[in-house]
């Protein structure tokens, strides 16, 4: 008689899920409420998911004028690793995308002695005539005493509590949590020291209806788990950007500089398409979900033959949906009709764009809604 009743009890409380599931009305999403995604008729752009860490580096920059904009963008990438070092590791896999006097490159360090250290130092050789030190040398003039710790950087160092982390990340036997600060340690010396490959071969992109895209877009893939890239930007107003991506696969970490530099084996990649035509140059780059290339490509379609700021701005409030198997369901954030089922969430994928077009005074960086940064404008 027990087992009968729990058996009724379970029936019924699937049965009650599933048809929760399936007559769930459509939901108010927090990502159509309008805010500003873009600056306008601005000199400058940095886009970081983490708001403290533009401000920090803008004041950097106030001090290095002297800096052509490439350098700006490798400065950028280096004060990653003082910034957010559970993403940007030494051993990270680092895609960049750069455009500079109408030129563009794409490159995937994932292989190798410390791809993401080898990439950044083989970029210096590239554009730059100044030396890897010199760079360090300019963050670690400039940066503050303290760097506040980001959102990321606190959920890795609670989830890895356990590991041999640098003392700079407790507090007490604790450890810190976002908004909390920890104090500015040399990496000078084992940056320098860690062995690094000097070959920089650009890297192939496949062709997707006139764009240049990743090569895993067309493959859809889909990962076990949601992806921990992060993502930076830096752009002007004479059409050059810089976007950089770092993954590291966190499962099996070690620590090197009693603690503050964090290894791993190479992450998995973000995707991206580039449409660089004569009057517009749109570059959409996909982050933070279990299948980037199926959102990015939706995300596309959404987009008319003729588009700019606004209809950017338009696409990127619309719902998104994601196919996943074993078994076939659907992740949405709207309600929609399918016959397989569907499962509701309130933020799916995450999108950076920047866009530049002749028959538009903007140019710079648009912002994802699902996102809780803002963009900050730096008007020189």
């Amino acid at each position: 008689m027990k087992l009968l009743f729990v058996f009724l009890f379970l029936f019924s409380s699937c049965s009650f899920f599933i048809d929760s599931i399936e007559n769930t009305p459509k939901i108010k999403q927090q990502v159509k409420a309008k805010k500003n995604l873009y600056c306008i008729n601005e000199k400058q752009s940095l886009y970081a998911d983490h708001p403290i860490s533009k401000l920090i580096f803008k004041n950097i920059l106030k001090k290095n004028t002297h800096l052509n904009f490439i350098e700006k963008s490798l400065l950028w990438a280096i004060f990653q690793f003082y910034n957010s070092p559970q993403s940007f590791s030494p051993s990270a896999r680092l895609q960049v995308i750069v455009k500079w006097n109408g030129t563009f490159k794409y490159y995937d360090f994932a292989t190798g002695q410390n791809p993401a250290l080898s990439g950044i130092q083989s970029l210096i050789k590239k554009y730059s005539k100044k030396r890897f030190l010199s760079l360090l040398s300019i963050i670690e003039k400039d940066l503050p005493k303290r760097i506040p710790v980001n959102s990321d950087l606190a959920n890795f160092l609670n989830k890895n509590k356990s590991q041999k982390l640098g003392k700079v990340f407790y507090k007490a036997n604790e450890t810190l949590k976002k908004g909390e600060t920890f104090p500015k340690v040399s990496l000078i010396s084992t940056l320098t020291k860690l062995t690094t490959n000097t070959v920089l071969n650009e890297s192939p992109t496949i062709t997707h209806k006139g764009n240049n895209c990743s090569p895993d877009v067309e493959k859809s893939s889909v990962y076990s788990q949601g992806l921990n890239n992060q993502v930076i930007g830096i752009s002007d107003d004479k059409d050059n950007f810089f976007i950089a991506s770092a993954s590291l696969d966190t499962s099996d970490i070690k620590v090197r500089h009693k603690g503050r530099i964090i290894l791993g084996a190479p992450g998995r990649p973000s995707s991206f398409c580039i449409l660089n035509g004569p009057h517009k140059t749109t570059a959409i780059v996909s982050f933070k979900e279990r299948s980037p290339g199926q959102i990015l490509l939706r995300f596309l379609e959404k987009l008319p033959n003729d588009f700019g700021p606004l209809e950017i701005d338009k696409a990127l409030h619309l719902p998104r949906s994601m196919y996943l198997q074993f078994p076939d369901r659907l992740l949405v954030e709207e309600k929609i009709f399918t016959p397989i089922p569907q499962y509701h969430t309130t933020s799916l994928g995450r999108l950076l764009i920047y866009h530049n077009s002749s028959q538009s005074s903007f140019s710079g960086f648009i912002n994802d809604p699902r996102s809780d940064n803002e963009l900050k404008c730096l008007r020189k």
